[in-house]
């Protein structure tokens, strides 16, 4: 692991590949290390019960990132994650049709977690804040199970320095312009 992070901190990066960029969330959203940090963040589940799902939905469709239950019999709930520059009324649309097809495929109600970097115009002051770190709580009661909605409002007020799901936020939502 130290290896991993001296690279980090002495490499430099493309500029589309920088924190906030869709190619690199999705590289490290797959990385084992950090859906176990998002599983036990949301779930309280060890990631091993989950892995890395085959994303593309029968009509073309594919959210960035589906942890799929390992075992299906247990009826865990599938989890999608989305980095979403801008979400708006039509991103919702397209996430609540993503956990649609992906209740169709796992007959279980799915988790959605979006993170959003830059705006979010969808309003925001009705929703509370959810027992996982820095989310809000997305009111999503016929379609997902559970939605969270972390922006970077909300992750910048965070003081936690430890907290392993912080820094995933503040990856995912961190400044894009360099």
């Amino acid at each position: 692991m130290k290896w991993l992070t001296q690279s980090l901190l002495t490499s430099r990066i493309s500029f589309t590949e920088r924190p906030g960029t869709d190619k690199i969330s999705k590289v490290i959203l797959k990385h084992p290390f950090v859906k176990n940090i998002i599983t036990v963040a949301i779930l309280d589940v060890d990631g091993d019960n989950y892995r890395v799902g085959d994303a593309e939905w029968p009509d073309g469709s594919r959210p960035d990132i589906l942890y799929e239950p390992s075992d299906r019999s247990l009826k865990q709930s599938p989890i999608i994650v989305e980095v979403q520059r801008t979400v708006d009324a039509s991103f919702m649309t397209r996430a609540v049709h993503c956990c649609i097809i992906a209740y169709r495929r796992y007959q279980v109600l799915p988790i959605l977690m979006v993170f959003a970097p830059e705006q979010v115009s969808i309003p925001t002051e009705n929703m509370r804040l959810s027992n996982v770190n820095g989310a809000l709580s997305l009111n999503c009661e016929y379609w997902a199970r559970k939605g969270y909605l972390i922006r970077l409002k909300n992750v910048s007020t965070l003081t936690s320095l430890t907290d392993p799901f912080t820094a995933v936020s503040n990856f995912n939502t961190s400044a894009t312009d360099y």
